[in-house]
């Protein structure tokens, strides 16, 4: 028989307000294991304390083998509880008076209680904690309220776990409310989450290993006419500063929602006309389901790997335009012609997500 300094190991929580059902499926399970529950049930009734025996009262021999088990059960539950608790029974002379008194105070929430408990239910969420912690929690709290007479529907749970879910789980919360099946009971979508959470973990890790390499963005220097021989792109030229051939913000091209854009100057040949780009289609990531990028570039997934990507200044002393691209930056603005001090709001996203002011707009030499 487990005594009251071994039902520690077999008891992991101390009761107090919050935990009265773990705390008694627990204790029950120890106290049945040990056929002493009938000692808090109720259903073994205390012999006579005292017999006849030669005309004098004598102690009853049942008495004292009832009384040594019931305290030993007392014994257990007081070495179970928080302080706070222990105060509330701490004059209890056997394990049944203790017993009901606790489950007068913790096993029937009052209605105050029960509509705190349905509160937290309905915004309980998933946050940063792991899956199982955030199931755990919402069957505690669903645990509580039917321990309180309040029953909810399996179409409920289901609903409000999955409004606790956050973006990257939009896939699965889709397929669930538009299945033409019935929804899942909660088990059912207890193990599916756990699944998706692993999917989702894995798709992390095989995105993080090529992004953990040290990405260098080098700035490219737009054109500097000196050339070395033949030129890039659509430019083609030789040594010289070429004027043609100098850049110069088109109007506007600060204005909210407007690309910036560099347009060429004073082209002598028409075919140097910028053609126009086709209109990309907009792209969803696959792991937070927010559009314009992909689970590869997903900052959710790995903010680390975002602050690596640097800037670097090129230390080639030579300036090339990227032909591809509809405007061009540059580090310095001792390269500039024409040059003046930009006073509007826009900024430059870099690879770090930081944001860099624009100083000057101008030509360049």
């Amino acid at each position: 028989m487990a005594s009251s300094s071994s039902i520690a190991s077999r008891v992991s929580v101390k009761l107090n307000r919050d935990n009265y059902l773990l705390w008694r499926s627990q204790l029950e399970s120890v106290m049945i294991s040990q056929d002493l529950m009938k000692f808090v049930d109720g259903s073994c009734e205390p012999p006579s304390e005292t017999i006849m025996k030669d005309g004098k009262d004598e102690l009853n021999p049942e008495f004292a083998i009832w009384r040594k088990s019931d305290q030993l059960v007392l014994s257990w539950i007081k070495a179970t509880v928080s302080e706070a608790v222990l105060s509330q029974i701490i004059r209890t002379r056997s394990a049944h008076e203790a017993w009901k008194a606790l489950e007068n105070s913790y096993g029937s929430p009052s209605p105050l209680r029960v509509m705190l408990l349905k509160k937290e239910l309905m915004f309980v969420k998933k946050g940063n904690s792991d899956m199982t912690s955030y199931l755990q929690k919402f069957k505690f709290l669903v645990d509580s309220l039917e321990a309180a007479g309040c029953h909810t529907p399996n179409e409920d749970l289901v609903q409000i776990v999955l409004n606790g879910l956050p973006s990257k789980y939009e896939s699965l919360i889709n397929s669930i409310v538009t299945s033409s099946t019935k929804l899942p009971s909660f088990a059912e979508l207890y193990d599916l989450l756990l699944n998706q959470e692993t999917r989702l973990q894995l798709m992390k890790q095989d995105v993080e290993s090529p992004m953990e390499r040290q990405v260098t963005i080098t700035a490219f220097n737009t054109f500097r006419g000196r050339g070395r021989g033949r030129g890039r792109g659509y430019y083609q030229g030789r040594g010289g500063r070429g004027r043609n051939q100098s850049f110069q913000p088109a109007q506007n091209q600060f204005n909210n929602h407007q690309t910036t854009v560099f347009q060429p100057n004073n082209l002598s040949q028409p075919n140097h006309q910028h053609a126009a780009l086709p209109s990309k289609k907009i792209i969803e990531c696959q792991y937070c389901g927010r559009k314009g990028h992909t689970a590869k570039t997903c900052w959710d997934i790995n903010p680390r790997a975002f602050s690596a990507l640097t800037l670097q200044e090129s230390g080639d002393e030579y300036w090339y335009p990227d032909t591809g691209a509809t405007n061009n930056i540059v580090t310095s603005d001792k390269n500039m012609e024409n040059k003046q001090t930009y006073s509007g709001s826009e900024s430059v996203m870099v690879g770090n997500g930081k944001c860099l002011p624009i100083s000057h707009v101008g030509d360049l030499q």
